[in-house]
């Protein structure tokens, strides 16, 4: 529950390495959105099956029905769950979407590029990995994701799939998923809930307050020194590396 019946926030839970994998945790952005008296419906996954099982079509079903009433619904999510945010959003009915480092898809044939996840592979319906259909749902969508390694190549087909209805806010150096550098530069809890609620969401804006914060995060320094040392710019990875470690000890 939530303070006002405006906008429902309907967030689906990250990969999990398996030591962690079921359902008793919380989900994804629950504390957030509790203290920011956001109402919300939170879906979660007892293993990694990237939201791609015969149990989601009832799933979202009775999401839908529980968030009648509301005047906007959202979903949210990062990683494994920013996926689900933008592949779902059509069953749910939902008018915006945020979603944290997200896949473009799961089937290696369509994201060559990605490294293949070969104990979950052959447990998918991977017939229900259609984001291009799933982009074609009138909502307004907005990622937030490093733009270096394979995440570059997902929000590359994701632009390409979503058109002008689909906005970025690229984070260089950032990593992956990308929501722990925009915790360290301070950026993640007001960057949520301007893009989940505000009419006018303005991603233009966010890409200043990055640039500007980014300095106070050690996974940026640390991310920019892996990338500067391996591709021979050993002076800048060594300094960035100086500066991480200033900022947290442990990422040295």
């Amino acid at each position: 529950p939530g303070e006002g019946p405006h906008t429902l926030v309907v967030t689906f839970a990250e990969r999990e390495v398996r030591r962690r994998q079921g359902l008793d945790r919380p989900g994804f952005g629950e504390s957030f959105l509790r203290k920011a008296g956001i109402p919300a419906i939170h879906v979660t996954a007892a293993w990694n099956h990237w939201y791609l099982t015969p149990e989601m079509a009832p799933a979202l079903e009775a999401a839908r029905a529980a968030a009648a009433g509301h005047a906007r619904i959202a979903t949210y999510g990062s990683s494994m769950g920013g996926y689900a945010a933008l592949l779902h959003a059509g069953a749910l009915g939902a008018q915006r979407v945020l979603a944290l480092s997200p896949r473009f898809a799961v089937d290696p044939a369509k994201v060559p590029f990605h490294p293949v996840e070969r104990e979950e592979l052959p447990r998918l319906d991977l017939g229900a990995d259609d984001m291009e259909a799933a982009l074609a749902h009138p909502a307004r969508y907005l990622v937030a994701s490093d733009i270096h390694r394979f995440d570059g190549g997902h929000i590359a087909r994701l632009r390409a799939a979503g058109g002008q209805r689909l906005g970025v806010v690229p984070l260089p150096f950032a990593g992956h998923p990308c929501g722990h550098f925009l915790r360290e530069a301070r950026l993640l809890a007001g960057m949520a809930t301007r893009l989940l609620l505000d009419a006018h969401p303005r991603p233009k804006l966010w890409r200043r307050r990055v640039r500007a914060a980014r300095r106070l995060s050690p996974r940026y320094w640390s991310e920019l020194a892996q990338a500067a040392a391996a591709t021979g710019r050993h002076a800048l990875a060594a300094e960035a590396a100086r500066r991480a470690a200033a900022l947290r000890r442990d990422a040295a």
